[in-house]
């Protein structure tokens, strides 16, 4: 009889070990499949225009003109820009004039674009 009351307590802590043992490989995988979520998220969050904003106004503190220049296309800004402030600008003060003024007004800002690009850089 002492054999056998010898073997019920190393199948208890078996079996505590055992509960031990799970509870770690649960806490193992819940951590890593955090850690897998977190990593996603983030890369999700790195395509939003907030960060792009973000690192925009970074660059620009750190007056890091290289990356200014990759999150921005400063061409393009400005090709977009300068026909609505031309616009804008007949629209203000040239209510009354003729189609062909407000025509070379227009043909007078093209030889100033590449003038505009580069102050805007």
């Amino acid at each position: 009889m002492t054999e056998a009351t010898e073997q019920v307590p190393a199948k208890k802590r078996r079996g505590c070990l055992r509960i031990l043992g799970y509870s770690l490989l649960v806490t193992a995988i819940l951590f890593i499949a955090a850690a897998i979520g977190g990593y996603f998220y983030w890369q999700s969050v790195k395509k939003t225009p907030e960060y792009s904003l973000a690192l925009l106004v970074d660059a620009a503190r750190r007056d890091d003109k290289e990356m200014v220049s990759k999150i921005v296309a400063t061409d393009e800004v400005v090709n977009s820009l300068v026909p609505q402030i031309t616009d804008k600008a007949v629209e203000l003060y040239g209510r009354n004039l003729s189609p062909a003024i407000i025509s070379r007004v227009a043909s007078l800002v093209t030889p100033l674009m590449p003038a505009i690009k580069a102050k805007a850089k």
